[in-house]
């Protein structure tokens, strides 16, 4: 498993080259996200919107990285290209937005 810092810094936007090999990516996510089990997130390739799938959000222990959520997914979920990632409660309160390259 490989790891992706996200901030939700739409100015500062993480790029990750997955090692080849790598079966499953962890996005950990910066900021107020409590209660995850209430949460679901949405990565939308900005290329192709049509291929938008949701995953689970957990919770994670207090960590020196700042996140306290995170988002477990496939690495082929995540082809080379710009994301934007979203965490919802619910299907209508957008809660946050992370954006993301993952680079060849």
């Amino acid at each position: 498993m490989t790891s992706v810092l996200l901030r939700g810094d739409a100015a500062d936007t993480p790029s990750a080259a997955l090692p080849s090999g790598v079966a499953q990516v962890q996005l950990r996510l910066v900021g107020d996200l409590t209660d995850a089990d209430s949460l679901v997130a949405e990565v939308v390739p900005l290329d192709a919107p049509d291929r938008t799938k949701r995953w689970p959000v957990d919770e994670v222990a207090a960590a020196a990285d700042g996140a306290s959520a995170s988002v477990t997914l496939p690495a082929y979920a995540l082809p080379p290209g710009g994301y934007m990632v979203t965490i919802w409660r619910g299907d209508a309160e957008a809660v946050r937005r992370y954006p993301l390259r993952i680079v060849p």
